[in-house]
Parts: C-alpha cells; sequence; structure tokens
C-alpha cells in the first residue's frame, strides 16, 4: 500500500491546490462526499478535469494487471487525477486491492462532465484496465474548436491551450512524464505535475463553459 503524504499543497500562478494523494478506497469515498458537498451549488452540472499517468508493467501484478501471455507490453494506468476547482485527487489504482463505489458511481454520472486533452483515450484505458466507465466526456481541445469555430485548436496540446485561454505557462518535463508512476511513494515533482494537469484541465473546461453558455452536461 501506498505511503505518499495524504495531503499536500500544489501551487501553481499563485493558485493553492488541495492535493489528496492515496491509494485507499476509504479516503476516496472522503474525497467524494467532500467535493458533492463543497460544490453542491453546482450540482448536478459538475465540470471535473480527469488525466491518467501510465506505467508498463514489469511483472505479474496486482488482481486488475494479468500477465500478457503473448509477450505483448501495453502500458496500463497507475493512477487517475480528478479535479474540481481547487480540489484535486490522485488515486493510485495500481495500488489498491478495492475500488469503492462512491468513485464508480461519481465517474458514472451522466450529468457530470469529465474534460481533459484526449480524455476519451483516458477514459478508454481507465475502462479496459480497470472496468471504471466515464459516462460523459468531452475534450477540451474539441470543444474549444466548437465555441471558436476554429479547427486548428483541434490540434493544440494541453501546453498551447493553456497558454492561449488561460494565459499560464505549463511545463512539461519529459523526465517527469517518462517517470515511474507506479512507484509507491511517488516523488514532489510528479505529485505537481500530475495535480496540474488535472487543475488546468478542469480550468480549461471552466472557461469554455462560461464561453458557450450551455450546460455542459446535456
Amino acid at each position: 500500500m501506498s505511503s505518499s503524504p495524504p495531503h499536500i499543497t500544489v501551487k501553481f500562478h499563485g493558485e493553492h491546490i488541495d492535493t489528496t494523494v492515496t491509494a485507499s478506497a476509504f479516503v476516496v469515498d472522503r474525497w467524494v462526499a467532500n467535493v458533492l458537498h463543497k460544490y453542491k451549488s453546482e450540482l448536478p452540472n459538475l465540470i471535473v478535469g480527469l488525466d491518467t499517468e501510465w506505467y508498463l508493467p514489469r511483472e505479474q501484478g496486482d488482481q486488475y494487471h494479468k500477465v500478457d501471455t503473448k509477450g505483448n507490453n501495453h502500458y496500463k494506468v497507475a493512477i487517475i487525477q480528478l479535479c474540481v476547482h481547487n480540489t484535486c485527487l490522485i488515486y493510485k489504482l495500481c495500488h489498491t486491492w478495492r475500488i469503492p463505489q462512491s468513485l464508480i458511481t461519481f465517474l458514472g454520472n451522466k450529468d457530470f462532465t469529465f474534460v481533459g486533452k484526449g480524455v476519451e483515450d483516458d477514459a478508454r484505458r481507465l475502462y479496459k484496465d480497470y472496468e471504471l466507465y466515464v459516462a460523459n466526456t468531452r475534450d477540451v481541445a474539441d470543444w474549444a474548436a466548437s465555441v471558436y469555430d476554429d479547427a486548428n485548436l483541434e490540434r493544440m496540446g494541453l501546453k498551447n491551450l493553456v497558454l492561449k485561454f488561460l494565459d499560464k505557462e505549463l511545463e512539461k518535463p519529459r523526465r517527469i512524464i517518462l517517470s515511474r508512476w507506479d512507484a509507491t511513494l511517488l516523488t514532489s515533482r510528479q505529485i505537481q505535475y500530475a495535480c496540474i494537469d488535472a487543475f488546468v484541465s478542469f480550468e480549461l473546461g471552466f472557461y469554455l463553459s462560461q464561453k458557450s453558455g450551455v450546460t455542459v452536461a446535456s
């Protein structure tokens, strides 16, 4: 079981993001309950930033990760990051033995809109690796292209989207991207990177929802 510090404040361009890092189903239960209470004024149409980080299994895994008998190597989801405003969760799926019903229900809520760059692929991987179904996703690049009627925005990466619409620099250090996301103890740099990716995904989704003036989960 993991031993990363459970509560960390991540700073990003003046924002303080309350970040929970855990492999505990009980802690996830509390995080979900806290978010639903804290942001109840935004229900039922909640926007949630979503991202995942992956790892390449090196040996026989836990109950969710089976050895590929054909010898094919496939990256698996190591962690899922969720963010609503300044409240972030980093859940170490590769170190958990039980995925809580609260998370299953949260991700499966069709009124919520889970946003990110390439979020559909994240959702597919979550279902493939853990049978976690994400009911409603929206890619922030596609959404921006629709709002601004500019197909070129569809090809923008997260870093450029953040710079264009949020006017903030987003660091994407390769050594962190390619680091061991299945590590029992995540480094402070890993936590910062994972948290900020989910946070800016939320910020972009929230910004675009305000610009579009529509109910995002409809």
